[in-house]
């Protein structure tokens, strides 16, 4: 647990409970139960896709009628986090946000030694075909962001930790049903179950 870099104040560590979910994440078995049933319960209401609708679904580039784009999900929580920290956060979070995302992505975004995400991601994509995504080292950065800025913002809006389960039991999100969640673009609150549901495969 090793000091990384200072970010205006604050020691830059990969703290015990980062380093446990690093280690957590290199156990998961991906995509081995895509395409078959699920019914554990998570913070989020949930609706299982068709296979014939998952790989045109992950490649929409716009939202259609209430499906939101997995990318415009991610989009909508990280801008909805970002409001929130910038109210309750009286330093610089988004140059802290940035600088940290920049050491995650040395340690780990083409670095094979650890993770070898350049493998993972283009089995997300020939499986699922689609191009040019990485979708999963996505999640993996943005659950360490939020372990991170949790130890300065304890109620931080939380939603990639909340999401975790689908991919550990061998699952993938294939976006959301429920455009509500972009009618608001300064809400400082996270994501709600009220607000719709995840749909996954």
């Amino acid at each position: 647990m090793g000091v990384l870099d200072n970010l205006l104040g604050r020691k830059i560590v990969f703290s015990d409970e980062m380093n446990e979910f690093i280690e957590m994440f290199k156990k998961i078995e991906l995509f081995n139960n895509c395409g078959k049933s699920y019914s554990k319960k998570i913070f989020y209401n949930y609706e299982l896709e068709n296979e014939k609708n998952v790989s045109k679904k992950l490649n929409y580039i716009r939202n259609y009628k209430e499906f939101v784009t997995l990318e415009n999900l991610f989009i909508t929580v990280d801008r909805r986090i970002g409001n929130y920290q910038k109210e309750n956060d009286e330093r610089d979070f988004q140059w802290t946000w940035n600088k940290f995302a920049d050491i995650v992505n040395k340690r780990f975004m083409n670095n094979t030694n650890e993770i070898n995400f350049i493998k993972i991601d283009n089995n997300y994509s020939v499986r699922f075909n689609v191009k040019n995504k990485r979708n999963i080292y996505k999640i993996f950065r943005s659950n360490l962001i939020e372990l991170f800025f949790k130890n300065y913002t304890p109620n931080m809006p939380i939603f990639y930790n909340n999401i975790l389960e689908i991919y550990k039991n061998g699952h993938i999100i294939v976006g959301w049903e429920g455009k509500t969640i972009e009618n608001d673009i300064w809400s400082k609150e996270g994501i709600k179950s009220t607000e719709g549901k995840l749909i996954i495969y």
